[in-house]
């Protein structure tokens, strides 16, 4: 027999399809309040947002005799007819956000509209309890305690505070970089985290939320009815990228954006934040409960857009200089990007660095190389650091050895009374630098900086939620002035910058399906990051550094091969050499 639901159980099925967790609650009142024109935003959480949320705003507020209809189902301002839909410019329009929140917790509303009285109401799991004036500053402040008080189904399934801490912060963030002249800010159990200065400036805003280094680079294009500004700033890991994508200020998550950034490729992995603007009546946002996905009707136009914004910043992303382009009319030519010259402290090899590479052996006989008289042999091993070594006094019995040249592909030219040996000098330094890993992360050291690094907003909240594990493998923070990274594991000390190191952890946390051991993905990750530190063929090594290099490569365990399979040397035996040109 059908049935009509009561209404306490369709209020809260509707309400469920609205509010699935604190962050979808933060999400709908601060687009609330950017349609109301507020000019500064304030979030306070409690317990992640599972105790109590606060947002805050100085926008229009709703007038007294309105606040009732506030928290009625499908009561809004924002439409008023069938063909508003055809056309909407607002961020909220269907008039069922506060109604749900109301539903599913105790909520307190208090709102001042310039120049009129201010009114206060409270509901309690969606029954009003008192409504009445009082006095409060202009705008209005919402308070939802007890999130899902009366649907302990839902509760239970919240993540630690945290994680929900975590996915508010991410709302926000993404709403201070699509609205830079708001000013955002977010707290937790009365602890500020970070605050935005809503000056309109997006780089500013950009730099407040992703950190200055490295520095993001912009480019904007324009693809029939749609115009995009992209913004990239590179991460040190291969294949991973954070999107925040924007379609006229609406927060989204769609997967043609989502496919046009992956085919991007490996080399432009990073944060990506895509402002799409186009004529609202080209897209369709009514397609989602929570407003989160929204239809193109041109979607060849995005994917173009984006491909060619990232035709633009292709190429060595670590080396570009910062640019602001023009609009990009696809058919003038895209603007030049010069790479900044070869920094040669990226060479970590260096022979006055005793602890480059922990498994030399003390007893390895410096006198087997022979150079001309400027090569270095001040080398500084350490015997107590030496792992394994039978298997490297037998690696390193090597004949002399003389340097010859490096040829103006990059491959460098050795030779050995009985042969010729040519190297590929990035991926003998991978192999180096990945068994340098390899032995000593298998004991939790840390290395402190000498500087401690301050953590952005999009990295503090996940090192918060993360910081017993991070520890575990040789973190050390600090949260005197602000949180910082003051100690990085001590075997990646010479690989990379310490948030490079970090973020390539925090990712193993993060990642989903990986039936790996969790120091096997951490050893993956940290040897990523090895690779991208590791010199380049292209960059000119002297005689010395080549010398360098070919003594630390011969004390590897495997040093025929990088860690990804790939060979460091090809040896021509002057016997075959004799042999082809028949003598």
């Amino acid at each position: 027999m059908i049935k009509l639901l009561p209404e306490d159980v369709w209020s809260k099925i509707a309400a469920g399809e609205v509010v699935e967790r604190p962050g979808s609650v933060v999400k709908e009142l601060v687009e609330n309040s950017i349609d109301v024109g507020a000019k500064r935003i304030r979030v306070s959480l409690w317990d992640g947002g599972k105790a109590r949320i606060i947002v805050e705003d100085d926008g229009g507020g709703i007038p007294f005799d309105d606040l009732p209809l506030a928290i009625e189902r499908h009561a809004t301002s924002k439409l008023s007819t069938t063909e508003d839909l055809n056309s909407i410019i607002t961020l909220g329009y269907r008039g069922e956000a506060i109604a749900s929140i109301a539903s599913v917790s105790k909520l307190e509303i208090r709102s001042c509209p310039e120049g009129e009285a201010g009114g206060l109401i409270r509901v309690n799991e969606g029954r009003l309890i008192e409504h009445v004036k009082t006095t409060c500053p202009k705008g209005a402040r919402v308070q939802v305690d007890d999130l899902f008080c009366n649907i302990p189904a839902r509760k239970k399934f919240l993540k630690a505070s945290l994680s929900e801490l975590r996915r508010c912060s991410s709302v926000l963030r993404d709403y201070a970089l699509a609205w830079p002249g708001i000013s955002f800010g977010l707290s937790h159990e009365n602890k500020t985290l970070y605050t935005t200065d809503g000056n309109g400036n997006r780089k500013r805003a950009l730099s407040q939320i992703w950190g200055n280094s490295p520095e993001s680079l912009t480019v904007h294009v324009t693809s029939g009815n749609l115009s995009l500004e992209c913004w990239y700033q590179p991460f040190p890991l291969r294949g991973r990228n954070e999107i925040s994508a924007f379609v006229n200020g609406r927060a989204v998550n769609d997967p043609i954006i989502r496919a046009a950034v992956s085919n991007a490729g490996n080399e432009l992995s990073g944060n990506w934040a895509l402002f799409i603007t186009l004529n609202p009546s080209l897209i369709d946002v009514n397609v989602h409960p929570a407003k989160a996905e929204i239809r193109f009707r041109y979607t060849g136009e995005v994917f173009d857009s984006i491909k060619k914004a990232s035709e633009i910043l292709s190429g060595n992303p670590a080396k570009i200089a910062f640019f602001n382009t023009p609009k990009y009319d696809g058919n003038s030519k895209a603007p030049e990007v010069k790479p900044k010259p070869e920094d040669r402290s990226s060479l970590n090899f260096s022979i006055n660095s005793p602890n480059l590479f922990s498994r030399a052996a003390s007893s390895f006989d410096t006198e087997s190389f022979t150079a001309n008289e400027s090569s270095e042999k001040s080398w500084n091993f350490n015997e107590d650091d030496l792992a394994d070594k039978g298997n490297v006094k037998q690696n390193i019995n090597e004949p002399e050895v003389k340097f010859i040249s490096q040829l103006s592909s990059g491959y460098l030219v050795f030779e050995t009374p009985e042969s010729v040996i040519i190297m590929d000098p990035h991926a003998a330094h991978e192999r180096i630098m990945f068994e340098k890993i390899m032995v000593e992360s298998a004991q939790v050291k840390t290395q402190t900086l000498i500087s401690p690094e301050a953590l952005q907003p999009t990295i503090a909240v996940q090192v918060q939620e993360l910081e017993s594990e991070l520890c575990s493998v040789g973190f050390s923070f600090s949260d005197e002035n602000g949180l910082c990274v003051t100690g990085i594991p001590f075997a990646l000390g010479n690989v990379s910058s310490p948030l490079a190191i970090l973020r390539a952890t925090i990712a193993v946390w993060s990642d989903n399906g990986n039936e790996r051991k969790l120091d096997e993905q951490l050893t993956a990750r940290w040897s990523e990051i090895a690779c991208k530190s590791s010199v380049k063929l292209t960059s000119r090594l002297h005689q010395s550094e080549a010398l360098e290099l070919w003594r630390k490569l011969h004390l590897c365990k495997q040093p025929f091969s990088c860690p990804h399979g790939r060979p460091t040397v090809l040896k021509l035996e002057y016997s075959e050499l004799a042999k082809h040109f028949g003598r």
